[in-house]
């Protein structure tokens, strides 16, 4: 080979070993920059999800906490944070953080939303020694008791149980043990005591709120309502007492009635039934009770006269936007008339609150079977009530046998301003 020949050999060796130490050092160089580029990406990242979920701590202690922080200094960087108000009639909120580490930025977002106890397909405080969870018995949707579940025969429990003192057994665990679908725990939860001035102050602002009266009956009709009020004025001639009682019927549009969707009956007694188009909550205060038969006395129970259902079915047509809530200071209770003692039951569409007593039926221990409760919807109350007795081994001796089924729509949306349970639940986290 020429020298001429050489010489171009090694000038091409050379060329493409310069080329190729170039490339060499801008992949080491880019490498390095990159591992650097993660490692600032990762703790920014880290710092804004330490931001919200501190910011977070402080809303569920606190949940009118809406103070944030600016510029706070944490591992070599910085979080700020703000609570942004995105609906305050239902109280949504959005915790905005940002976390800044060697000039990089990122953005954690988490929705919060006060937890409704629309989301239980069930829930108690208090559970009598006398009243069992039978065999027949089915509940769907979620399931909490502040005191012992007691079961007489196999229950089915389709969702997550829980209950805070453990399980009674009729007999024993092995002719007594419930069908746990979503599995058992334990768990501490309670119902806050302004439940029903909170509804009632709601009426007041934008609902309706029916003052004076001693008895209100509202019979929906699709997209109106049908009230009559019922006022008894007594009075007293020669020692002689007379009760007179003064009612009026009215027929109105729904949603111009009570536009924010709450209709509220003060210190009085309300009875309900019909079939409901668009979003309610019915409610009633009081000091009255109820009688070891079941029987109410006084204000503040809520009445079921007839099946109370919605005029698009969810569960044949998901995307019904109808939905209902009964609120009681005491007790919604089915009435023992003709209605509800034949047909084969009562349906009840929508979700059930008694704050300070429970859903049950009217003379329980003597009213004629009356099939089924078929609720779709859920219930949640201080104490429970019996809606019916049974005979050894399970079988239903009088009143009705359990079909609570739990309305799914109701674990994302609730009836207006339905009681919230005092604790933010997560709707979204965006990171």
């Amino acid at each position: 080979m020429s020298g001429k020949a050489i010489l171009f050999l090694v000038m091409g060796f050379s060329l493409i070993f310069l080329v190729l130490g170039q490339n060499f050092g801008k992949i080491s160089t880019e490498g390095i920059t990159n591992s650097n580029n993660y490692y600032f990406s990762s703790i920014s990242h880290n710092l804004a999800e330490s931001g919200a979920n501190i910011a977070a701590s402080k809303i569920f202690f606190d949940p009118s906490w809406t103070t944030g922080y600016d510029h706070v200094d944490l591992d070599g960087g910085t979080y700020s944070v703000n609570v942004q108000i995105l609906n305050a009639a239902s109280n949504i909120r959005r915790i905005n953080s940002t976390g800044i580490f060697e000039g990089d930025t990122s953005i954690v977002q988490i929705t919060l939303a006060p937890g409704s106890f629309a989301q239980y397909a069930y829930f108690s405080e208090i559970e009598p020694s006398g009243i069992w969870w039978t065999d027949g018995d089915t509940v769907w949707g979620k399931f909490h008791t502040q005191d012992y579940l007691r079961t007489a025969g196999h229950p089915v429990f389709m969702d997550k149980a829980t209950s805070r003192k453990g399980i009674v057994y009729y007999h024993n665990k092995h002719t007594d043990s419930p069908i746990f679908m979503g599995g058992y725990g334990q768990a501490d939860h309670k119902i806050p005591s302004t439940s029903i001035s909170d509804l009632e102050n709601t009426a007041n602002s934008g609902g309706h709120t029916f003052m004076g009266n001693d008895t209100v009956s509202l019979f929906f009709v699709g997209d109106s309502i049908r009230y009559t009020t019922a006022t008894n004025t007594t009075t007293t001639i020669h020692h002689h007492k007379t009760t007179t009682t003064t009612r009026i019927t009215q027929t109105v549009l729904a949603s111009t009635f009570a536009p924010n969707g709450v209709i509220f009956a003060d210190n009085a007694v309300l009875r309900i039934q019909g079939t409901v188009a668009g979003q309610y909550t019915v409610g009633a205060s009081g000091t009255g009770y109820v009688d070891s038969y079941g029987y109410g006395h006084g204000t503040g129970n809520i009445y079921l006269d007839g099946d109370i259902t919605y005029k698009t079915n969810p569960k044949t047509d998901p995307h019904s936007s109808d939905l209902f809530g009964i609120v009681a200071q005491q007790n919604v209770l089915i009435t023992d008339n003709t209605a509800n003692n034949t047909g084969g039951g009562i349906n009840i569409d929508g979700a059930i609150f008694c704050q300070d007593g429970g859903f049950g039926s009217e003379n329980y221990e003597h009213r004629v079977i009356g099939g089924s409760i078929n609720l779709d919807g859920g219930i949640t109350e201080h104490q429970r009530l019996a809606v019916g007795t049974f005979s050894y081994g399970g079988s239903i001796a009088s009143g009705y046998n359990k079909r609570y089924y739990f309305d799914k729509r109701l674990k994302n949306v609730s009836p207006p301003s339905f009681p919230t349970t005092g604790k933010f639940i997560i709707l979204s986290w965006y990171e």
